[in-house]
């Protein structure tokens, strides 16, 4: 996965299911300032279709690609609870860290007051913890020497069942190679699905 605000771009790659419209179980997936856009090879002279007609009207700060990952959410839940702790220091893939861990009750989360940016990160993450009928989850950090977040991990069990999530950083401030698909390789959400429907 890659992310950045300004100008916003993100892409992902997320492995699946094995089938036999996609033998690869691999999903690519690009989203831009001009549009959401998923790699196919089902429709003839085209290598993308598009979600959306009319691409985002102009950059969203609070914008929630999944590609962004959580790491926000976590520092902001972090610093909610009481119940942080060091762990001790940790090597991870190379990098020696200080591995911290914490439990947040999601009420209490709901509660904290912060500044209108967060409340916004943290309104979002609650509904989401919400909706899964989480009522507490343990998190852990990795943060390195720079300060930067290395790895994080979200431990929870809601009514959906045990959710962990594991999310690992790096490169930051790297210039991100992926490009917006150029608009002669790209089908309308409509085009695609005419194109499975003749297969």
């Amino acid at each position: 996965m890659a992310w950045q605000r300004k100008p916003f771009f993100s892409s992902m790659k997320i492995r699946g299911k094995k089938t036999a419209d996609n033998p690869s179980g691999e999903t690519y997936l690009v989203d831009a300032a001009e549009g959401s856009f998923t790699k196919t090879d089902k429709i003839p002279g085209k290598e993308w279709f598009r979600m959306d007609q009319n691409g985002r009207q102009g950059e969203k700060e609070d914008d929630r690609s999944r590609a962004r990952g959580l790491l926000a959410e976590l520092l902001g839940a972090f610093t909610a609870t009481g119940d942080a702790s060091w762990v001790g220091p940790e090597n991870i893939g190379g990098r020696i860290t200080d591995h911290l861990r914490g439990t947040v009750v999601v009420a209490e989360l709901a509660k904290y007051q912060e500044s209108a940016r967060e409340s916004k990160q943290r309104d979002w993450y609650v509904n989401a913890l919400k909706k899964a009928g989480t009522k507490q989850v343990v998190i852990d950090i990795w943060i390195g020497a720079d300060g930067l977040g290395v790895k994080s991990q979200e431990a929870s069990h809601g009514t959906k069942g045990q959710q962990p999530i594991v999310e690992e950083y790096r490169d930051y401030g790297a210039d991100l190679k992926d490009e917006v698909p150029p608009a002669h390789k790209v089908a309308s959400f409509d085009e695609y699905i005419e194109a499975l429907s003749k297969r």
